[in-house]
Order: structure tokens, then sequence, then C-alpha cells
């Protein structure tokens, strides 16, 4: 083949056309790898591109995220700004009088200030009226040397804090419930925002404002974790309706009683002389009053509504430490009552009965 080239073309030599063919064939390589490169290249660009996309969606998604958070945020930090002003902090003072005396000869009385207990409650309207637990006042209720009072501390509605003096006016133990007055003076109060109880479900968002322990105006958030529960109140009788929330109330001061009940659920021990229908949980638990300041709180929805009235939560006997299942009495319940505690003192259980005493004596009478 290259002597018939070389016989064709006598003026190259053999060694010019393998030279030529060498360097075809190099061109042809050089322009493979080229290929190959730019490929690579090409997908690497392709990949690169890809990653930046998807960490830019990322990026995104997290971005929204943040946002919603943070609105979250905002509507918890802008609900408690809202609804704090309703809450007032309430003290229990016992007046302690002692006698100064010199040579056994005695001089003066010198009276001490000594704070019992504390609880919550919240401002029902502008007249000053103040709704909380009966088991808060108790001793202001059942008081007869004249020595107890109660101190009700909150802000009126242009955020300036101040004390006053609580009178009670109403009261049903029945319902756990009580209603102090303060004096409205040149000031003007935020009543609370009142909500409705029979429309709730479990799973809705509930917070809990409060005073646990003296921390003034703290905040602590859950869920609805039951409807339609029953506890005991302090007189004994049944609080039926109840919410349970996991929204923190703290453990008790005072202790309701102790139920034993058998796998069947017949109660064969209770030291409050409860009814044994009463259908608590089948075991040995401590129903105690919510204490040290958090006991009359309002509890209220992700709307500021109140929904309840803190009372209680579960605890093991002796321990003081909560299991986490809190109640609070449903507002429905609390609306029907307050009212007749306004103005007769007594639920209207009570003055139906005595309404009842009179129509029978009327009856029998001459």
């Amino acid at each position: 083949m290259l002597a018939l080239a070389s016989a064709l073309h006598p003026l190259y030599p053999s060694h010019s056309l393998t030279s030529s063919s060498s360097s075809s064939s190099s061109s042809s390589t050089k322009s493979s790898l080229v290929t190959r490169r730019n490929s690579i290249i090409s997908s690497a660009s392709f990949l690169a591109s890809l990653l930046d996309s998807s960490f830019r969606f990322a990026r995104a998604v997290e971005a929204v995220g943040e946002d919603e958070l943070q609105r979250q945020e905002h509507r918890m930090v802008r609900l408690f700004q809202e609804t704090s002003p309703s809450v007032v902090f309430i003290e229990n003072i016992e007046k302690v009088k002692k006698t100064k005396s010199s040579n056994g000869v005695d001089l003066s009385e010198v009276e001490n200030v000594k704070v019992e207990g504390t609880g919550s409650g919240f401002i029902w309207d502008k007249t000053g009226h103040i709704v909380t637990n009966y088991h808060v006042i108790a001793k202001l209720a059942t008081d007869t040397s004249g020595l107890h009072t109660c101190k009700v501390f909150f802000v009126d509605s242009s955020g300036n804090r101040l004390a006053k003096e609580g009178k009670l006016i109403g009261l049903d133990p029945s319902y756990d419930l009580a209603v102090l007055k303060i004096e409205v003076e040149d000031f003007e109060l935020k009543p609370a925002l009142l909500g409705i109880s029979r429309d709730l479900h479990v799973g809705q968002s509930c917070f809990a404002i409060g005073n646990p322990y003296g921390y003034e105006n703290t905040l602590t958030a859950g869920v609805v974790s039951g409807l339609g529960r029953e506890i005991p109140s302090p007189n004994g009788s049944a609080i039926r309706g109840a919410i349970q929330t996991d929204a923190a109330i703290n453990s008790a001061l005072s202790d309701y009683g102790i139920f034993l009940y058998t796998s069947e659920g017949a109660c064969i021990y209770n030291d409050l002389g409860v009814p044994s229908d009463m259908n608590y949980p089948r075991s040995l638990v401590s129903i105690e009053a919510s204490g040290k300041g958090n006991s009359g709180g309002p509890l209220i929805d992700s709307f500021g509504h109140v929904i309840g009235v803190n009372t209680a939560t579960f605890t093991r006997k002796g321990t003081g430490v909560s299991s986490g299942v809190n109640f609070a009495i449903p507002i429905d319940s609390v609306v029907r009552t307050v009212p007749y505690l306004i103005v007769y003192g007594t639920p209207f259980s009570n003055r139906s009965n005595s309404l009842s005493c009179v129509c029978d004596a009327s009856a029998v009478a001459p």
C-alpha cells in the first residue's frame, strides 16, 4: 500500500504518510479526551446547580419554619400581655396580737402580720368583683376572730400596680368558688374575657396564668387533656364536668383527701366521707388543691378567653409532686354560679333549698 502511495506521489516519501496517520490518530484521541472532559464538567455543573437548588429550597423551608415559629411566639407573647392585667394575686393575712408587758404589767398590744397563704384570681367586672377558689380564702370564710383579711394585688388598665383589701361577698364550697370585692376609686380595671367551655375539644391549646409560690404573672402552656372529669370539692361533694389539662398549675398546700378503689371500681375507703359512687381513678391517689399561689387563676384558650378556673392537681400522697394531671372548673359552671354569689352571697341551690323550707313551713302553718 505504501509502495503504491509512493508511486502515485513521488514527491512525498513513505515516512511522511506514516507521520500524517499518527498525527490524525493523536488528534482523534485529544478530541475524545476534550469531549469527555467537557461532559464531566457539564455533569459537575448540573450537580452543583441541583445541590444549590436543593440548598436554596431547604433554606426557604427553614426560613418559613422560623417565621412560623416566630409568629407563634409573638402570638403567645401578645396573648400574655393582653390577659395578664386581668389576673390578680391574693394574700391571706393573719393579724397576730401580742401584749407587751413590763414587770408583770400589761402595757400595750402590738399587732404583727403573717401571710398564711397565697392564691390567684381574675377580675370579673369593672366594679371590682374578683373570682377565685373557695379554698384560697377558706380561712377568711371560717374566721370568727376577725383577725384574717385578704389583700389583692393587681394592675389597673393604665398599668399601675395597686393593692387593696378584698372583702368576701359570696362563696360556694361545693364548686370551690368565691367572690371578693375591692373598692374601685379613681382607677379602671380590665375584666377578663369569658369564653365557653361546652365547645372545648381534647387537644386544644390552653394556658394557665397565676402566681405560683408568689412568682406573679407566671404563664404555663399545655393542652386540654380531658373533659367531663369529676373531682371532689372542699366540702366533699362532686365537681362534675371539670377540665383536665397538662398546663402546669403546681402542687398543693392543702389536701382534699385520699380514695382507695378496688379493681371493680368500688370505693372501699375515703377520709372525707365522699359518696362511694363517685367515679375517680381506680388507684390510691391524693386530690389536692392547687396551692402556693396558682389556685383561682384563669385557664385561657388561644384567643385569651377564660375557659376555666384552675383548682386542683393529682399528686401521690405525701409527695407533693404534681403528676401533670391538673383540673379546672369549667367557665360555664362559673358563669351560672358567680352572679348569685355577687347578689345573694350564696349559690342558687342554697337559695332554692331555703325557699323550699320556707314554703314547707308556710304549708303547715295554722
